[in-house]
């Protein structure tokens, strides 16, 4: 009786752990299609373009805005 019991229990953790594993996976995947599509967007940026002498006031108009 206590084999038995003892083979049910180890059936169910190795089955447990099959379904964690698959859940990893999954997640895993996930976050592998969320960075695929955030380092796409990144490579899309092109900072050539960027004005740099637009921004050259800046510092200057926040902190003239916030009193500082």
């Amino acid at each position: 009786m206590k084999k038995s019991i003892t083979a049910l229990m180890l059936v169910a953790a190795l089955t447990g752990c099959d379904e964690a594993n698959k859940a990893i996976d999954k997640a895993q995947e996930a976050a592998t299609k969320a960075v695929d599509s955030v380092q796409e967007q990144i490579e899309s940026v092109d900072l050539s373009e960027l004005n740099i002498e637009s921004l050259q006031g800046a510092t200057e108009s926040a902190r003239s805005w916030l009193n500082l």
